[in-house]
């Protein structure tokens, strides 16, 4: 091979190289701007994931404060229950005590007729015994 045919073979290999590297280059150009890419949204990711921590942090407090309501909520319903409990046991004592006062009463109102039928009697007996001489 003369000299000649030897130096445009090389020429033409490092041409080809040339070539190879200025693809090269455009790929690692694509490669740096697909990175770029890749870490403007690993970014916006974190800030998600901020966001969504914030969330949950907000819904914890509100998740506490919530649980503490119901408990509070909890207690006032067992105070109530309890007195309806007792509004209950003195509602029946009551009324007991009323059917007691009624049965008494009857008793009274029947005592009263006997005495007034006594009564009635007694004066009979007294105007017999005025208009008899003595």
């Amino acid at each position: 091979m003369s000299d000649r045919k030897l130096l445009e073979t090389i020429l033409q290999e490092i041409r080809l190289v040339k070539d190879d590297v200025s693809t090269l280059k455009g790929d690692v150009s694509t490669l740096k701007e697909d990175v770029f890419t890749l870490k403007e949204d690993v970014f916006t990711l974190k800030e998600d994931v901020f966001t969504l921590k914030e969330d949950v942090s907000a819904l914890k407090v509100d998740v506490r404060s919530i649980k503490r309501q119901q408990e509070e909520d909890h207690l006032i319903l067992k105070a109530l229950e309890h007195k309806a409990d007792i509004n209950k046991a003195e509602h029946g004592k009551m009324t007991g005590e009323i059917e007691q006062t009624r049965e008494h009463l009857r008793n009274m109102d029947e005592n009263i007729n006997v005495i007034k039928e006594i009564t009635g009697r007694h004066e009979i007996d007294i105007t017999v015994l005025k208009r008899r001489p003595v």
